[in-house]
């Protein structure tokens, strides 16, 4: 295995993309120009890749630069995720406030708050359990923690609950020689609202889909502006609020809409050629063929 890049040189190589420069960058580092430029050489040696073009003017990022910035910076972050995260674990045992929290939260919303926590309350010592959302709730009830984060509709059986944020879901379509694939994942029935009410062309060939939790998305008026001729829906490991209504699909399949429930499928696979659109299922092999597109464009 080759030999990893130091943080230190993946830091000062992000702060040339935020300066714009190697001296700009060396100077809030606060490491000479030479040092610098040795640093940012010794990278590149270890990466293969040329990430400074220098002149007599200065050294700036070439186009691959940039792009392993990018990539420098999501390593950064995670590595600060990691740190805060693992701090608030060692604390767990002797920390003034304790926090359980489901796994999802720990892993893609904690750390940022913990973070800030510590920086408002420095003198404040948190202790952290990370478990499945059902022991969250346990532990809050049994005053085992002060604090409970979970993913959860609605209110909670002999708890007090606030909301405290929310999950952002993209809704895309993908067009490919005259064919639509639209995914609106999870998004719920105020975003289908929102989508018809704006009066956006929602047509397309094929649906992805899933069920929101707290509501009853996927209504007859959304499915009507969209007039899909296959959906993709739910999945074996989505809890039960969240899988594909039995009910629903067999309207829908009787409204001649060729349904993959992914709880049968498993993971489903599209694949466009020249004249058809196939989609078939991973598990049980269930197979579709749509023949000429339609005229959506």
């Amino acid at each position: 295995m080759a030999e990893l890049p130091d943080i230190e040189s993946l830091q000062l190589l992000v702060l040339v993309g935020r300066r714009g420069s190697l001296t700009a960058a060396a100077s809030e580092a606060g490491v000479s120009q030479p040092a610098a430029s040795k640093r940012i050489s010794r990278l590149e040696r270890r990466l293969g890749v040329r990430l400074l073009a220098r002149t007599r003017r200065g050294s700036t990022l070439t186009a691959a630069g940039e792009l392993v910035t990018g990539w420098a910076e999501r390593v950064l972050d995670d590595l600060d995720v990691l740190v805060e995260g693992t701090a608030a674990l060692r604390r767990e045992s002797s920390g003034h406030l304790t926090v359980a929290a489901s796994l999802t939260v720990a892993e893609h919303l904690l750390p940022t708050w913990l973070g800030e926590l510590r920086r408002s309350a420095p003198e404040l010592h948190v202790g952290l359990q990370v478990t499945n959302s059902s022991r969250v709730c346990d532990l809050v009830r049994d005053a085992v923690v002060d604090l409970g984060f979970i993913e959860s509709p609605g209110s909670l059986r002999g708890l007090r609950s606030h909301a405290v944020a929310d999950d952002r879901v993209a809704i895309y379509r993908l067009h490919w020689r005259g064919r639509r694939v639209l995914f609106v994942n999870d998004a719920g029935w105020k975003t289908e609202r929102r989508l018809l009410d704006a009066g956006l062309d929602l047509r397309a060939d094929v649906l992805v889909a899933g069920r929101h939790r707290t509501d009853g998305s996927l209504g007859d008026e959304f499915l009507a502006a969209v007039s899909p001729r296959a959906i993709i829906a739910g999945d074996a490991g989505f809890p039960p609020e969240e899988r594909l209504d039995p009910a629903k699909a067999s309207r829908w399949r009787q409204l001649g809409i060729a349904v993959f429930d992914q709880r049968e499928t498993g993971g489903v696979t599209i694949r466009p050629d020249e004249d058809q659109l196939r989609i078939e299922g991973f598990l049980n092999g269930q197979t579709v063929k749509l023949s000429a597109a339609r005229d959506l464009e």
